[in-house]
């Protein structure tokens, strides 16, 4: 695939779901880049409950601590569709975040 890759590419097909997945790893646009309604793909992932990719995107660095414009992340969505797989994936890939620490001001 030889497109270039931007936020808007979040909305494409689901067939194309893949392809699309292969092209912001190739070209390390961030794979934490948002589309519409402030979704990641990781979110879009978890809403096409697809552990494949849910796998895969967080195995690159995706974050499951980003919320979308509704405030909802991917392990919300996650727990709406009862996908036991990808609830697990993100708990795993949640612990193995680093704490916020909170700033002290001076």
């Amino acid at each position: 695939m030889d497109k270039d890759v931007h936020e808007n590419d979040m909305d494409i097909s689901d067939e194309d779901s893949m392809d699309w997945l292969e092209a912001v790893a190739k070209k390390n646009t961030g794979i934490n880049a948002r589309g519409s309604n402030g979704r990641t793909a990781l979110i879009k992932a978890v809403m096409r409950n697809d552990a494949i990719a849910v796998e895969s995107l967080l195995s690159k660095g995706a974050d499951p601590s980003l919320a979308d414009s509704g405030g909802k992340t991917a392990m919300t969505y996650a727990e709406e569709s009862t996908n036991q797989k990808i609830i697990s994936l993100i708990k795993i890939a949640q612990a193995e975040l680093p704490e916020k620490k909170p700033k002290i001001q001076d």
